[in-house]
């Protein structure tokens, strides 16, 4: 059994909508085909190569609803090509699958293809290419060159060609990253250092308010004895001069009585009276005493 990849397709005209023409790539399998064609051959045209080639060229119009689908995937079909003499079977993948090429490799030796296709990329991205024949050179002794339909993309990145570029990308992003987680531990390392000096700062602060708190403490405390010393002082001397003035009265009221008697002696000898009589000599005595 020869396997049969569609590689291209495009809308076949006067065909209905949703119809479309996969072109075919097979390769032959050398067998004898008895009796007429069955129902679903294909009859390749007449070539030059036919006899002396393996390898030939066709299209194929069919159309997508008339087959499976699976998962949104056109299903593999199997058909029967007749080939001149020769018959043989293979697989038609109508998927419409195809090569894609981008602009800058294609060569003047291209020829002008069928008209256009839509192609799809992984990643939504869709574009209008147009499609080129080819001819590849298939390296197994047998086949010459083969013309092959590709499609032609304006849009499809040479990543081989960018490597470079996205290696130095890449080395500027870790330098960058680099420099970044850097400044990062340089800032956290300030930010840290700024947080001590302001933590010891505010504990110096702390210190100086207390101390100058324990300072007006102790000047309050010096004040307060300084005023109760000069209180007590006051108060001591108001006590002395009380004391001395007490004992001022005192010797004042002891003075009376002896002032009155010794103005009534001085009255009694001004009168001319006798001194030597015994109630003279008492006087005295009591003076005396």
């Amino acid at each position: 059994m020869a396997y049969l990849g569609a590689f291209g397709s495009r809308k076949s005209p006067g065909k209905n909508k949703g119809e479309r023409e996969p072109k075919t790539l097979f390769q032959k399998k050398p067998r004898k085909s008895f009796g007429p064609p069955k129902n679903n051959t294909i009859t390749a045209k007449g070539t030059e190569l036919e006899f002396i080639k393996e390898v030939v060229i066709d299209s194929l119009n069919t159309s997508l609803h008339s087959h499976q689908h699976k998962n949104g995937i056109d299903d593999l079909r199997l058909v029967d090509i007749k080939c001149g003499q020769m018959s043989i079977k293979a697989v038609i993948d109508t998927g419409a699958q195809i090569s894609v090429l981008r602009e800058d490799l294609i060569g003047k030796g291209c020829g002008e293809g069928e008209g256009t296709i839509q192609i799809i990329s992984a990643f939504g991205e869709k574009e209008i290419a147009a499609l080129k024949l080819f001819n590849l050179k298939i390296d197994d002794g047998k086949h010459g060159s083969v013309p092959i339909m590709c499609a032609v993309s304006k849009k499809l990145r040479d990543f081989e060609s960018t490597k470079d570029k996205d290696i130095e990308f890449r080395k500027e992003t870790e330098n960058e990253t680099r420099i970044r987680e850097a400044r990062h531990k340089e800032e956290e390392q300030a930010r840290l250092k700024a947080e001590v000096e302001a933590r010891l700062e505010a504990e110096n602060e702390t210190k100086a308010v207390e101390e100058r708190r324990r300072m007006n403490e102790r000047v309050a405390l010096e004040e307060e004895m300084r005023l109760k010393k000069e209180r007590w002082l006051v108060e001591e001397q108001i006590r002395h001069v009380q004391e001395e003035h007490k004992m001022r009265m005192k010797e004042e009221q002891k003075c009376l009585p002896e002032e009155r008697c010794a103005s009534s002696l001085d009255g009694c000898f001004s009168n001319g009276e006798k001194s030597n009589t015994p109630l003279n000599h008492h006087v005295a005595r009591s003076v005396i005493k």
